[in-house]
């Protein structure tokens, strides 16, 4: 039930080094459910799709992963040029909205529409 899920950026390790991999708990277990293993960037933005099928998250070097939640293992890998500082999946399931910054203190900021099905990108606004 992702309607009791909840994701955690970041894990220490037992000398105190952080990492990025999401942690993603049970809260009504108040367990740790799963980890996903394997980014070695600094996560900016994490979500759940509106049905719970998927989950999404996004780094600072401009990866997007999208994981199915009945097996976490990843559906799909976006990769941007820019950091991506917040997502949300539309509730069809069709499309990613991605905020986007330049990277530099006061740079642009963008959104961008990914059509999951047909693979292309379109900036909003």
């Amino acid at each position: 039930d992702s309607g009791s899920l909840v994701v955690c950026a970041g894990d220490f390790t037992d000398d105190e080094e952080a990492h990025g991999d999401p942690i993603i708990w049970n809260l009504r277990r108040l367990e740790r459910s799963h980890g996903i293993e394997g980014h070695n960037s600094s996560i900016l933005a994490a979500g759940f799709s509106p049905t719970g099928s998927h989950f999404a998250f996004a780094t600072h070097n401009g990866r997007i992963a999208i994981h199915q939640t009945q097996d976490w293992k990843e559906a799909r890998r976006i990769e941007l040029k820019q950091p991506v500082t917040g997502l949300a999946l539309a509730p069809d399931g069709r499309a990613l909205f991605a905020g986007i910054t330049s990277g530099q203190e006061g740079g642009a900021a963008g959104l961008l529409r990914l059509d999951l099905a047909a693979g292309k990108r379109s900036k909003v606004g």
